[in-house]
């Protein structure tokens, strides 16, 4: 869900998430209704991996827990009270106790309850077996016309996260979950490649794609992360820049998130920019099933041999940026501006452009930013109902965002951002391995060019 920089409650604390899945072993324990065999419109699943600092935090002024993952839930049992009739919402949550599938509803009395159906063992959510488990048992429980996913947790883009992360500069890809209770210096994640396996096997369960995933989470809204999962859903929504720890205003957002046609989306993605727009956001909706034009139009330009000189000289240096103050994501930039830099201005290359341009417009449903991606600080009151930045606070301006990010690989960045401190260049050759495993790698054209060779 979100990223972690400082969220201040008059001087906050910035924290960033992404959310991740898990399921495991048979429940222990099971109640409520949930025998029903009537079909529902829709069922949307909250997926949320919390045994890390969003649930285990302290404020600025060091007398308060901060639990943002159950301030979530709060909002949506506020939310549930708009939501349409015929719609199911569940949150399935892994945080320093045993895991716990949820289902937030509003009972015949006009009351909202947050009622268990089931508990889990402890297990690793950030495992792929136990994600499409708990995926797919939880949908085959509470059937419908269309099913919504949510990841909520710590988020990194694409990148290659490894198994154990000592090092925070290097954690990156979604999610992140403590090794145990009192080893909080390693940590488990998930690859992207990985998440679209686990769900290609729930698609397999319910006999469909998904309708949308979301990710309440920092910098997931990527076109490598995108492209990765445009088999197992319609619809794709994230952030290319970090998320406030408060994530989805879910108060203002469940309606649209239960409703799950595009103009139910569109309206939670409006709602998400209302809540941050006097602080900073980014947000971005993305029609799944055409975006192969995309990959096609890209690797055309690639074929250019004058685009692809540009491509192989190209670096981070006049592209905007989403997260300058974490070196680790620093590599990621606007995507139509790479776009930009390696078509430089000839007619081949501008024509090959205005085909990516065309492309990017047919997968764009709608796109939200402020003027600046990044703080140094936000502000909120007490209960976070209102949250703003400083000016003299914002940082990464991106007056041109396009709505999705794309990787520089540029080792002379690296060497600019990782300096002698760090091993810059086994850091480059790492990421430049994994990331030809990624699917956009393969269908893009980056392959023809001598940077990952």
């Amino acid at each position: 869900m979100k990223s972690f920089f400082r969220l201040f409650i008059a001087i906050a604390l910035l924290t960033c998430v992404i959310t991740a899945c898990g399921s495991s072993d048979e429940p222990i324990t099971s109640k409520g209704d949930t025998t029903s065999s009537d079909t529902v419109n829709t069922t949307t699943l909250v997926y949320m991996i919390g045994e890390n600092s969003l649930t285990d935090n302290t404020d600025a002024r060091g007398d308060k827990n901060l639990d943002y993952m159950e301030y979530n839930i709060q909002q949506m049992l506020v939310g549930i009270k708009k939501a349409p009739v015929g719609s199911t919402w569940l949150v399935y949550i892994d945080k320093n106790t045993k895991p716990v599938l949820y289902q937030i509803k509003l009972r015949n009395d006009g009351q909202v309850e947050r009622d268990t159906v089931c508990t889990y063992p402890n297990q690793y959510s950030t495992d792929p077996n136990v994600m499409s488990k708990v995926i797919s048992d939880a949908y085959k429980q509470f059937p419908a016309e269309k099913y919504g996913l949510i990841l909520s947790s710590h988020g990194g883009s694409w990148y290659n996260g490894g198994v154990e992360v000592p090092d925070f500069l290097r954690t990156k890809s979604f999610g992140s979950e403590w090794h145990t209770e009192t080893d909080k210096t390693h940590s488990f994640t998930m690859y992207i490649p990985t998440i679209a396996t686990a769900l290609a096997s729930v698609n397999a369960t319910i006999g469909k794609k998904l309708q949308y995933i979301l990710f309440d989470s920092c910098l997931m809204g990527g076109v490598e992360v995108a492209y990765e999962l445009k088999d197992v859903t319609n619809y794709f929504m994230a952030s290319a820049a970090s998320v406030w720890g408060i994530g989805m205003p879910y108060n203002t957002t469940v309606k649209g998130l239960a409703t799950m046609d595009e103009t139910g989306l569109i309206a939670a993605g409006d709602a998400f920019y209302s809540y941050y727009s006097n602080a900073t956001c980014t947000m971005s909706l993305i029609d799944e099933t055409e975006i192969e034009g995309l990959a096609s139009a890209f690797k055309e330009m690639l074929e250019i041999p004058e685009c692809l000189s540009r491509a192989n000289s190209l670096t981070c240096n006049g592209l905007e940026v989403f997260e300058e103050t974490d070196a680790a994501y620093s590599f990621n930039r606007d995507f139509i501006q790479i776009c930009d830099t390696i078509a430089g201005f000839s007619i081949a290359g501008q024509t090959a452009l205005a085909k990516i341009k065309t492309a990017m417009n047919h997968i764009l449903v709608k796109k939200w930013n402020t003027a600046y991606a990044s703080a140094s600080a936000v502000y909120t009151n007490e209960d976070y109902s209102y949250i703003y930045c400083n000016s003299s606070d914002l940082i990464d301006p991106i007056p041109n965002f396009c709505g999705l990010s794309g990787y520089v690989p540029s080792i002379s960045d690296y060497s600019t951002v990782y300096g002698n401190n760090y091993p810059y260049s086994t850091y480059y050759r790492e990421d430049l391995d994994y990331y030809k495993t990624l699917q956009w790698y393969k269908d893009c054209g980056w392959s023809l060019s001598s940077k990952f060779q």
